[in-house]
């Protein structure tokens, strides 16, 4: 499995079992030490994670070999030209603060911004960018197979970021079909912002219509000799279609235990089809309220 870090947390408190907030500038010099001498080539960053760009732009060495993808701040309900100009501007800015002049992918962020009325002017500035030598790939970030399959009737990514993990199965169907096109796909949310992980004692009181569910999941993985790192590692594994799994770490020794869970093999393929909720409640984070 390839791995890639996110860095959400490197310029936002994020994810709802993190208790440390952003994470630390000498952590994350050493986070990104680490993922050097392992070889984690993939940084996904974007223009709406804080200083997470700046932060990557000062930490890394002049000289590396990391793949970075970046992506798109939200657009305007109908696009202009101007609102072209606007995405020129916002990536160039975008570059300066990584301090590169080209870079690997360049995402939509907000994958409905494809869909609004003359988007197509978003989407050719992209490949303007990519015609320029400023990006290898482009593409789309998306949260819904609605999404997906509408912006796949109208364009062509290279590249596509989606959530999958044990219990968001809602786009495992479209995997074979999106590498029948050749589209490099990127896994995110693969620990569901670390719900995955989390003890049952830990469980936020709004996640309790599925504590039963939880439960049941747990007792599984352990029959199966599997942590939960260990579990939601292996069924990105197991899906050969993912090209790269995003994971998103508060400190080199998070990071540091994931590398170890994913050369942790157990023989045989393991099923976890049953494991899968289809509530957008639970599933989808956005939709979360924890207060």
């Amino acid at each position: 499995m390839k791995l890639g870090l996110g860095t959400v947390q490197f310029g936002l408190d994020y994810g709802v079992s993190n208790k440390d907030g952003k994470v630390p500038y000498n952590e994350i010099q050493k986070i990104i030490d680490f993922a050097q001498q392992k070889n984690i080539q993939v940084l996904d960053t974007a223009h709406a994670y804080g200083s997470s760009e700046t932060v990557l732009g000062s930490v890394l060495p002049e000289k590396n070999n990391f793949d970075i993808v970046t992506k798109t701040p939200q657009c305007a309900p109908i696009l202009t030209k101007h609102d072209a100009q606007l995405l020129e501007d916002s990536f160039i800015q975008s570059l300066a603060r990584l301090r590169k002049t080209t870079i690997y992918g360049l995402l939509v962020h907000n994958a409905d911004d494809l869909l609004k009325t003359d988007a197509i002017r978003l989407w050719e500035k992209m490949v303007e960018f990519k015609e320029r030598g400023m990006v290898k790939k482009i593409g789309v970030s998306v949260y819904t197979r609605h999404q997906l399959e509408a912006i796949l009737d109208m364009y062509t990514p290279d590249l596509v970021q989606l959530p999958i993990n044990i219990f968001d199965q809602t786009f495992y169907t479209l995997l074979p079909a999106l590498k029948r096109q050749g589209i490099e796909i990127h896994a995110r949310s693969v620990f569901l912002q670390g719900l995955l992980l989390m003890n049952l004692n830990e469980l936020p009181p709004y996640f309790e219509p599925i504590r039963q569910h939880i439960e049941q999941y747990h007792i599984y993985i352990t029959n199966h000799g599997l942590s939960p790192l260990q579990a939601a590692l292996r069924f990105c594994d197991d899906i050969s279609e993912l090209d790269v799994v995003l994971v998103g770490v508060c400190s080199v020794e998070q990071l540091a235990q994931i590398w170890q869970a994913c050369n942790d093999t157990t023989e045989g393929k393991i099923d976890f089809a049953h494991c899968a909720v289809t509530d957008e409640k639970i599933i989808k984070p956005s939709l979360w309220n924890l207060q």
